[in-house]
């Protein structure tokens, strides 16, 4: 997996950071009787940016799912993650969904995809500064 993302794109998805952080976990989704997920207008915006600039990335995501617990577990770790664990684990929640509904709700309302995001934010951020 290549972990080139043009700044554009970064750029695109990072402009819903505010909005995702405004919302309280208890907003990201709801769940219709069949307890299916509903998420919020500005979640579903981000799982099409998420696809639309290139962050859901074809790798074997199933395989990996011990390294995504272990970030989970200890998210100090996620503090110095670079971008391709940062877009292997949003391609992970991302493509769990369709196996196990409710995981992309659940490392939502953990803030888990909020600090993935949050440390991409970061990543852009030194880019900037350091050329």
């Amino acid at each position: 997996m290549e972990a080139s993302i043009r700044a554009s794109d970064l750029d695109a998805v990072l402009t819903l950071l505010p909005k995702i952080d405004s919302l309280s976990p208890q907003q990201f989704v709801s769940f219709t009787p069949d307890q299916d997920p509903v998420f919020h207008p500005i979640i579903e915006e981000l799982q099409v940016a998420l696809y639309r600039h290139g962050f859901i990335r074809a790798f074997d995501w199933p395989s990996w799912q011990s390294e995504a617990e272990r970030l989970f577990d200890d998210p100090t770790q996620l503090d110095t993650a670079d971008a391709i664990t940062c877009l292997k684990l949003l391609t992970l929640h991302v493509r769990k969904e369709r196996f196990c509904g409710g995981h992309f709700a659940a490392m939502l309302q953990a803030g888990h995809v909020g600090a993935i995001l949050h440390r991409l934010q970061g990543l852009r951020r030194e880019n900037r500064s350091t050329g």
